[in-house]
């Protein structure tokens, strides 16, 4: 078995306080010989935790089948104080993968015992917000401007792994090694893409209104470190990030804001009057002059939030409401 650490001078991302105790949170990747746990097996386990201030990085590299047993315990024996493991994808593969080869070789694990933060399963939602074909790992550090120095997938892995089985080539090491290392390395910056997710609850955020004859924005000040901008509009809602600051426009309609309703379905919307009611009361309206609403028009006119508590709601509603309307007409207009 080949060990190899590293220290590295990574910002800690701040965002990931909410998830527990930084230093007891860990950043690990896998590579292995093919899909199936039960015809192939894990040769490399890179992991890294912060400590110190730096990240410190360590990879853990079976030089043949024999010695994956070698890896999987001293992964196991890594894994002691870990309460939160970080990843991309690991819970459908990294994760079971794992588990596996651990139960196929009787070895005690301590997996079950973590908690896991998928970063893939939280930006996946956010695919249409981000204009991403995909979210896969190398298209999200893309979006980031993340750069890497390896320049293959893990098919290509495997062969330069059989490669140096087979040669002890230590070019063909290396090549394996980068194309791990960075897939870990990348994981924090990749973490502050968490910000889309929480920003679903703005109650732990400040915000900064301000407002005009038409139209009203709401600012957040996110505190992270991503080269990333985007821009959005869906009606009335204009979504934008920039300079880590996230922000919701909304026009004015007679002087008012529209808070829309989600479940637009059970909303029946009243053209005279321009609002929408819950379905149930439209006998108490009357029904000739209501319509069913729809995406567009279940909303109901407020006056700009003037608290703290009725800016965070309409906040929360807004975003929300948004990033669903947003991402059907973007899933509609692809098919």
């Amino acid at each position: 078995m080949i060990t190899k650490k590293y220290h590295h001078s990574t910002p800690v991302p701040q965002l990931l306080e909410q998830y527990g105790d930084i230093s007891r949170m860990m950043f690990f990747d896998i590579e292995t010989t093919g899909l199936s746990p039960q015809n192939s097996f894990v040769y490399l386990i890179s992991f890294a935790r912060f400590c110190g201030g730096e990240l410190q990085l360590t990879q853990l590299f079976a030089e043949d089948a024999g010695e994956e047993t070698a890896i999987l315990k001293a992964f196991d024996e890594a894994l002691t104080g870990v309460t939160l493991l970080a990843h991309f994808n690991g819970e459908r593969f990294d994760i079971p993968y794992l588990k596996a080869r651990y139960a196929r070789h009787s070895l005690p694990s301590g997996l079950s015992c973590v908690a896991s933060l998928d970063l893939y399963l939280y930006t996946r939602p956010f695919r249409s917000l981000f204009s991403c074909c995909n979210c896969k790992l190398k298209t999200m550090e893309q979006l980031l401007g993340l750069s890497r120095k390896d320049k293959i997938d893990g098919g290509e892995a495997i062969r330069y792994y059989y490669q140096y089985v087979s040669t002890r080539d230590p070019y063909a090491l290396e090549v394996c090694l980068l194309h791990n290392k960075e897939d870990v390395l990348n994981l924090p910056a990749l973490s502050e893409l968490l910000i889309f997710d929480q920003l679903k609850n703005a109650a732990g955020f400040p915000m900064e209104v301000s407002e005009t004859a038409d139209s009203c924005r709401f600012t957040i000040p996110t505190g992270c470190h991503m080269s990333l901008n985007l821009s959005a509009r869906f009606d009335d809602l204009h979504f934008t990030f920039s300079d880590n600051a996230a922000s919701l426009r909304l026009d004015k309609q007679d002087g008012k804001l529209r808070l829309h309703y989600g479940d637009y379905r059970n909303y029946l919307y009243l053209p005279e009057e321009d609002y929408a009611v819950e379905a149930a009361y439209g006998h108490l309206v009357g029904i000739r002059s209501a319509v069913k609403a729809d995406i567009h028009t279940a909303f109901q006119p407020v006056p700009v939030p003037g608290n703290r508590n009725d800016l965070v709601y309409f906040w929360n509603r807004s975003y929300e409401w948004f990033l669903r309307t947003f991402d059907s007409k973007k899933r509609s207009a692809a098919r």
